[in-house]
């Protein structure tokens, strides 16, 4: 019988264990850089789909008041429009002015509760603007009342429809609040809007265009 030999157990050599850090070292580094890539991903596209959101509702609330403008069940022809305070246009619109329509800015009124009166409570006066990327509703008349609708807005424009389409006037002007011909005749308004943001040190922009379709005035 052959005499048994003493069992030796062998370790790892100092080149095999640096050799297993390595890697090791090179596995991680790979999985971190991917989650950090993930995670860079991720947070992009939830920024991009807030700023989306954020557009979407500010469009959204401009619509549903444009449907509304005009409203005047008694036919008192008080409503819209029509702005007794600022009765010429012009340039710009006044603050004490409750009907507005410039590329930049829209006032306007609705007889909301059907008294033929426009009221100064509620939500008989209604108007939008853009100030320092921030989309404000405000209330016209005597103090506007500004409320943030939205932030991050970089473009707002209002483009007014007649009702064979043509712009009013034709051609656009940026500068003019539209006198009280135009803005009876107005039947349609475009709104054109764009916020943008800085998503991830990329500076990312997201459009909207929608148009309105002004069913309570008379044809």
């Amino acid at each position: 019988m052959w005499p048994s030999r003493p069992f030796r157990r062998r370790g790892f050599t100092l080149l095999e264990a640096l050799l297993a850090t390595v890697i090791t070292a090179v596995v991680l580094g790979a999985i971190y850089t991917m989650y950090l890539a993930n995670q860079e991903t991720f947070l992009r596209g939830e920024a991009r789909s807030d700023l989306q959101q954020s557009a979407r509702i500010a469009m959204d609330a401009m619509l549903r008041a444009l449907h509304g403008l005009g409203y005047d069940p008694r036919l008192t022809g008080r409503f819209g429009f029509r702005d007794p305070a600022n009765p010429g246009g012009g340039a710009g619109c006044p603050d004490g002015s409750v009907g507005c329509a410039t590329q930049a800015e829209i006032r306007f009124t609705m007889d909301d509760d059907g008294d033929g009166l426009v009221d100064d409570v509620g939500t008989e006066r209604v108007g939008f603007r853009l100030r320092d990327g921030i989309l404000q509703k405000v209330k016209p008349g005597a103090a506007l009342n500004p409320q943030p609708l939205a932030t991050g807005i970089t473009a707002l424009r209002f483009t007014f429809l007649d009702a064979a389409g043509r712009t009013i006037p034709d051609p656009p002007d940026a500068a003019s609040n539209l006198a009280p011909g135009q803005r009876d005749a107005i039947r349609r308004v475009r709104i054109e809007l764009t916020a943008s943001r800085d998503v991830r040190r990329e500076m990312y922009a997201f459009s909207l265009t929608s148009e309105a379709l002004l069913r309570n005035l008379p044809p």
